[in-house]
Order: structure tokens, then sequence, then C-alpha cells
């Protein structure tokens, strides 16, 4: 019987909630760590995925129940930061197989085998507008569910010797730690600047096929200030093949005299060194060469080191790719600076302000803006709009160089200056006069 392919997959479902003014944070539903444990946006920058989104040691060959990418389960986390700049975080992830199924609603219980239980505590100084921000995190998870021993089998024998499942092992750990910080800003986006990180990631060496691995490198955005949302960035990753997996490929090549099926020498570690530059082609539009040198490829010796070019486009709908800080949720954003300084919002912005009620508007009249805005004041009064009025008139001036004005904004009159004088009060042609006339309680 034919299956029919998968149109739409339902890839995340859950909810959070924010108490005690941001210190605390609850989230819960079809989730995983890897959103949210041991990464970085800057992980995802660079095209060999090996630390996107998480250093790909950290789930291990065999299925523990550290999920990244489409592979989420019933999950939570709780986040406390106790001052600012530092949080700790702990998380509960159901450990199965299932992954909501072919669609991603298949969220039933009955291929659970465990749970996945995340640590990490962090510290995040920067998180202000125009301040260089920075990442610090240790962490740690374990997880119960069963898994394959990579070298033992159930008898305790070396499994490439019996061809026997191996040993499941029900309890196992990882460990991580990683920083990335901005030495230089170059844009006011989150990652517009000189970032550098780093990442270290062990690994229990019974379940899975490497051991540990590091990567460290750099990510530069806005360099080029024509081009603020280019970028360029280099990064050096090294893993290295786990004790128990380099033994079992020793000792069938002992006995039989050869390695195992796809390999060509015994595994022993990686390097891979990757150059990517970012351009930008338009909103949301980016293309992305990659060069890569990979030292030992799939970790042998047999193989001849390799060169990998390539490159790919993405179309995303986040133009520039800022990173999703929740601390931005307290700072100025676009909306609010247009009504905290556009002139369409000021006298609505007073009346709410001072808690008065009835008609409110803003007059502009160019030179006449003030006087109208009492006429129109007058006029409510005597049609009973209101009680009381409240008119007025501002207008802001800055130096403008050019034509007679001075560049300085001081005025030097009779000195034979062809450039002395500066625009009043009394003139606020092409800025801005405003008027309010917000009613008192007696409204009718």
């Amino acid at each position: 019987m034919a299956r029919i392919g998968t149109l739409v997959k339902l890839q995340f479902a859950y909810l959070t909630e924010d108490l005690m003014s941001g210190h605390l944070q609850l989230a819960a539903g079809r989730m995983n760590q890897g959103f949210f444990f041991d990464t970085s946006p800057v992980y995802c920058m660079f095209l060999s995925l090996s630390i996107c989104p998480v250093p790909r040691v950290l789930p291990g060959a065999n299925p523990a129940g550290f999920y990244t990418k489409s592979r989420t389960n019933w999950g939570g986390y709780v986040r406390y930061r106790p001052v600012s700049p530092v949080y700790v975080q702990i998380g509960a992830f159901e450990v199965s197989p299932n992954h909501g199924g072919i669609s991603g609603v298949n969220w039933s219980f009955r291929q659970t085998d465990g749970v996945n239980l995340p640590f990490e505590i962090g510290w995040q100084p920067g998180g202000s507008a125009g301040e260089r921000s920075s990442h610090f995190a240790l962490g740690e998870y374990y997880d119960n569910a069963p898994v394959n021993d990579v070298y033992w089998d159930d008898l305790g024998t070396a499994r490439v010797l019996t061809g026997l499942p191996g040993r499941q092992s029900h309890s196992h750990t990882a460990m991580w730690a990683q920083f990335d910080h901005m030495i230089k800003r170059n844009t006011p986006s989150n990652v517009g600047g000189l970032i550098i990180f780093g990442n270290f990631t062990w690994t229990d060496p019974h379940i899975s096929a490497f051991k540990q691995q590091a990567t460290i490198g750099f990510e530069d955005v806005g360099e080029i200030h024509s081009r603020p949302r280019d970028g360029f960035g280099v990064q050096i990753t090294y893993a290295l093949v786990s004790d128990e997996t380099r033994s079992g490929q020793k000792l069938l090549y002992a006995q039989f005299g050869r390695y195992p099926s796809g390999l060509y020498s015994i595994q022993s570690h990686e390097i891979i060194f990757e150059a990517q530059y970012s351009y930008h082609v338009h909103h949301a539009v980016d293309l992305q060469p990659d060069f890569q040198y990979i030292v030992r490829p799939n970790s042998q010796a047999g193989i001849k080191n390799a060169t990998v070019i390539g490159g790919r486009a993405r179309v995303s709908t986040y133009p520039g790719q800022r990173r999703i800080d929740p601390a931005e949720a307290g700072q100025v954003q676009n909306l609010q600076s247009l009504m905290g300084n556009d002139k369409d919002y000021l006298a609505t912005r007073v009346a709410y302000k001072l808690n008065l009620s009835g008609p409110t508007l803003t007059v502009q009249t160019a030179c006449s803006s003030s006087l109208v805005a009492v006429h129109l004041a007058c006029e409510s009064l005597r049609a009973g709009e209101c009680d009381m009025a409240v008119a007025g008139g501002v207008a802001i001036s800055f130096p403008q160089p050019g034509m007679i004005f001075s560049p300085d904004g001081k005025c030097a009159p009779l000195t034979g200056m062809r450039m002395a004088l500066f625009r009043g009060m009394a003139w606020p042609a092409s800025h801005y006069a405003a008027s309010a006339m917000p009613c008192g309680t007696g409204t009718r």
C-alpha cells in the first residue's frame, strides 16, 4: 500500500508565561531541547551543520533523548533570572521515537521510553540596546531512556564479534560549555558586529560514536559599512571518536582482517575548517557561498583530506536573521518610538498621561497652528463639548546650514556673515506646532 506524502507537518506547539516581572519564565507543549539548551543563533550561520542547532555529538549516535530540529515531543522548561544577566533553566522532555508521527499531531504516549532532564546555568550581559551582547553557559543533561551500548552486547561480549544488539543502558549523561561574545558592534542588530564563539561538548562514550567535540570561530556582520547586512565568518570544529567505538573497530580488524561496513580505516578524529560569506541580495534573501577543508573525512585516515565548495540561497520570513532575545521585550521598539516622537500622537498622548477625557486633536496649520488651536478650544467650549479645554503649541528647531541660516545655531546679526540667522520659536515652519483639547471630568 502506497503512503501519501506529507504536505504539512506540525513542528511546534507550546505556550510560554512570564511571571515575577519577567524573572520567571515557564514553557510547555510540543517542543525540543535544541532551541533552548546548548545552542546559539551564531551556530547556524555555517553550512557544515557541525554545531547547528546544537553540536552533533550531543544527541549521540544512538537515538538518545536530546532532540533537535523537527523532532519534537512533549516537554517544558522553567527559566529563572535571580538578577538580570544570570539565568538558571531546567527542563523535562519526553523521550519517544514518535515525534508526532507523519503529520505531527500524533501526541500519544504509547511509545514513551523515558525522560530527558537538561540543566543549564548562564550569564547574558549586554541585553540593552546598543550594548555588546554576550552569552556564557554551562549545562548537563540526564537521560533514563534505554539506548544501546556501542561496544558490549547483552552477553558481555564485543558486539562486532557476535553481531548481537548492544547492551541497553538506562542512565547516561552529557555536558557542555559554550560562549559567544560581541567584541565590536557594527550595526544596531543583535548580531550586527564581530562575534567570537566557542563550544565544548562531552557525551557518554558508551552510547555515542563520538566522545567530545570542540568548536571555535568568529562571525562578522556589517563590517563593510556599505553592506550592513553582509557577513563573513570562519569556524574550526574538532570531533573525537570514542574509545569504545575505536576498540570495536580494532578488534574486528584483528580477528577478521576487515573494517566495519563503510569504513576504510580505524576512525580517530575529524577536523573541519570552514569559511563562509553571506551576501544580502534583497529583503529576506541572502546568498551564501561556503568553503570547507576536511581533515580525515568521516574521522578516517584512509580517506584523503577533502575540499568542499558549496553554497545556499536563503529566503527568510525574518529579514536580517536577528537574534530573538527576550531582553528586547523591555526596550523601545519602532512603534513605541513612533508614538513617542511623531506629532500625530502628541495631543492624545498628553491627554492619556493627564487622565483627561473629551475631544482631543492635533492641529497643524503652519505658522498659525497655535492660534487655530486656541480658536478651536474656544469653539469647543461655546458648543458645550467640554467644560475646560487645554490648548498649546510647541516647535523644535535644529541648526540647518545652507542659504542664510547659521550652521551652529548661533545668530550673528550685523556682522557681514552670509550664514548668520536662526529660526526662532515664532516661526515654526518646516517643524511642527501641536495642540491638545482634552476636556475635564465635567464633559457633557
